[in-house]
């Protein structure tokens, strides 16, 4: 791989699993030469051709990330489009963003969704779920006995708060990016180092754990299509009930009950090794195709 390559930087998120995504790509490359912001790849001023695998959820401002300026050569792995705003809307109205996704095909999308959207334009795509799934497997330590809560909206039973430790993924604002991508290698290290069990409501807390080998309870909607790979991998999504809360911000504790009752206390590990492994070599394969392509 002799072209450099870029990475993101993310100035106006304070989720770190943002950073946790980048962590996962930057597995693959040699060095990062210089981080864009994921928000504004329309107006970077770079004066080479420069490599960006593009991972991850797009976007907060769509008319400034697409398409990309020309000397970035985006490779297009684990994309997610949400439709929390008018980027889908804004994709399928600009010829030239169009053009750019043809240009830099396949596009390998992290959701069924995203890979029909993009595919009912034209554009070949696949499946090609998320990078976070490749970090490696763990080794067994005596010191993995903490319960990870990570980002959970209400209290869960005493037995299990009881050997637990509450971790976020959200940060304040003052923290640097710098610090950002170092709180995000920490807290996979935390995970990886003393969970006996995660159980939380972000993805890229998810995924990462159930590629470490680390059992996972997740916290969310089922019917949400940016977390849907969730279920792809065979893990239930425990929704917690609107009736938890009253209309004055009570909890309600029959409700609270009955959610609690819902869900398995006990899940396995989730043996995803083989498929790790296929993950990776396509990854590879396809990051390979894609540089040749533009050298």
């Amino acid at each position: 791989m002799t072209m450099p390559f870029a990475g993101f930087k993310y100035p106006d998120s304070f989720n770190i699993g943002d950073h946790i995504q980048s962590l996962a790509a930057e597995q693959f490359i040699p060095s990062v030469t210089k981080r864009f912001n994921r928000d504004n790849l329309r107006h970077v001023k770079y004066s080479k051709p420069i490599s960006l695998i593009m991972n991850g959820w797009f976007s907060h401002n769509p008319r400034n990330t697409f398409p990309p300026a020309s000397n970035i050569i985006p490779i297009y792995w684990g994309l997610h489009l949400t439709n929390w705003n008018t980027t889908i809307d804004y994709l399928i109205s600009s010829t030239a963003t169009i053009d750019h996704l043809k240009l830099h095909s396949p596009i390998g999308c992290r959701d069924l969704y995203t890979h029909q959207k993009i595919t009912s334009l034209g554009i070949e795509s696949f499946y090609s779920k998320c990078l976070t799934l490749t970090f490696p497997k763990r080794k067994v330590k005596h010191s993995q006995k903490w319960i990870m809560i990570v980002d959970v909206p209400v209290p869960l039973p005493g037995f299990v708060e009881s050997v637990s430790i509450r971790v976020s993924h959200q940060l304040s604002s003052d923290v640097s990016e710098r610090d950002k991508f170092k709180q995000a290698s920490q807290v996979l290290a935390l995970y990886r180092d003393c969970a006996s069990m995660v159980i939380t409501s972000r993805l890229h807390c998810a995924l990462p754990c159930i590629a470490m080998g680390i059992p996972v309870i997740f916290i969310g909607n089922p019917f949400d299509y940016r977390v849907s790979l969730i279920s792809d991998l065979g893990l239930p999504i425990y929704q917690v009930p609107s009736s938890v809360y009253s209309y004055d911000g009570n909890l309600q504790r029959e409700s609270l009950l009955g959610f609690w009752q819902s869900i398995n206390w006990d899940p396995k590990v989730i043996d995803f090794e083989s498929e790790k492994a296929k993950l990776i070599q396509r990854f590879t394969d396809h990051l390979s195709l894609m540089i040749s392509k533009h050298q």
